[in-house]
């Protein structure tokens, strides 16, 4: 039998192994990150390039920055891309880096929305699975190609969205409110401008508005 008194030392012990898990695989894919680099340009990576080059040419226009990529806009990861071309001689390091610093800086905002990790043994065994699935070789495509900047971003961008509306929706402060709202509103345009399933975080954030039962002039500007 197990001593009752020994049980939250054993729950905080098994959260432990959870949250040095979920450091571990964030360290690994960050070895297989390092270990599979590569600067050549793949598949759909070549389109900013072309761009770029049209860029330092002169004949690139503003209406080609916001022309659709399949279904998407991805004006912010375009500008992003060409950060890694203009600054880093397009190695793709730039690129690579950012996907994991999205990645991890999402794994933080989700531990964030739990309270923090040291609350008690659930909230650590969370936030050791939220790292090691934001940043798990499961996704290992996000992770090693470069490409992929939009795919993470969306993600995160929405995330810190809500947050900030959660925050406009409790702040007791008109000017906290108006300050945490515009944040928040400008993360969904940004999220709008980096895939098209932005425009369903609108939706969503129209959504988590009501039910926070956020004021009237929130509301409605959550439904343009």
């Amino acid at each position: 039998m197990i001593s009752l008194r020994r049980l939250p030392l054993i729950a905080w012990a098994l959260a432990a192994l959870c949250g040095a898990a979920g450091l571990y695989i964030a360290f690994d894919s960050l070895m297989a990150v390092i270990r599979g680099y590569s600067p050549l340009p793949f598949w759909d990576q070549w389109e900013p390039l072309r761009d770029y080059a049209r860029l330092r040419a002169g004949t690139y226009r503003l209406s080609d920055l916001f022309a659709q990529h399949n279904e998407h806009r991805i004006v912010l990861p375009r500008l992003l891309f060409w950060v890694d071309y203009a600054v880093f001689g397009g190695s793709n390091r730039f690129n690579l880096a950012l996907i994991y610093s999205v990645q991890l800086t999402h794994a933080a905002l989700l531990i964030r929305l739990m309270g923090g990790p040291w609350r008690n043994p659930v909230t650590l065994a969370a936030a050791g699975a939220a790292i090691g699935l934001m940043l798990s070789l499961g996704q290992w495509e996000n992770l090693v190609w470069g490409f992929q900047t939009q795919f993470v971003g969306v993600f995160a961008l929405a995330t810190g969205a809500f947050m900030l509306l959660r925050l406009a929706a409790a702040a007791r402060n008109r000017r906290r409110t108006i300050a945490a709202f515009a944040g928040a509103v400008a993360l969904l345009l940004l999220a709008t401008l980096t895939m098209a399933n932005g425009m369903a975080a609108m939706g969503v954030a129209a959504l988590l508005a009501l039910t926070l039962r956020a004021r009237p002039w929130i509301v409605r500007r959550q439904k343009f």
